[in-house]
């Protein structure tokens, strides 16, 4: 997948492929999103529509063209441990937050404030949710945060679907 929003993984053709309405496609499924905002809006409500642990980023995902290969080493990392040693992604999650971080250390050692900034950030956002995981952080939205409050986050995951429906995935990616 290419893109990411809060509430859609979008495609190479900026068409939908992933959004609330289809989310239960990866149920039982260890998702890992490299992607902007996905973890923000899907991740939130992933564990809920039957996905075992969802990899994500809360915001926006930045990255400098002097620092591609250690970028690409920090971004990759989780998945590949995950993979070579049979670990659940929630598992390796500050393992791979403190490669990166020490990442950022050697960039910065090395003059490259800027992409040292941009890896200690992507850190700051990266966030897995699984089952009896940490909460999901508070909606932005008012209106969210008191839909939340009442009912739960199924009862805004409903919401946000039908948001979707109504406005179309495109103009929901906005908000």
């Amino acid at each position: 997948m290419d893109h990411g929003s809060e509430y859609v993984l979008w495609g190479d053709d900026e068409e939908p492929i992933i959004d609330l309405s289809n989310l239960d496609r990866l149920a039982g499924m260890h998702v890992y999103c490299l992607n902007c905002l996905s973890g923000k809006g899907l991740g939130a409500h992933a564990v809920g529509r039957g996905v075992l642990e969802y990899w994500g980023y809360l915001d926006s995902v930045a990255f400098t063209t002097d620092a591609l290969e250690e970028f690409g080493d920090v971004f990759n990392y989780g998945i590949i441990v995950s993979v070579a040693e049979g670990k659940w992604l929630k598992d390796v999650v500050e393992e791979a937050r403190q490669r990166g971080y020490d990442t950022a250390d050697m960039l910065r050692e090395g003059g490259k404030i800027l992409a040292a900034s941009a890896m200690v950030r992507d850190m700051n956002i990266l966030h897995v949710y699984y089952e009896g995981g940490p909460e999901p952080p508070e909606p932005e939205c008012g209106f969210s945060r008191l839909a939340k409050r009442l009912f739960g986050w199924n009862g805004l995951w409903l919401l946000r679907m039908l948001r979707q429906k109504l406005l179309g995935p495109k103009r929901a990616r906005k908000f």
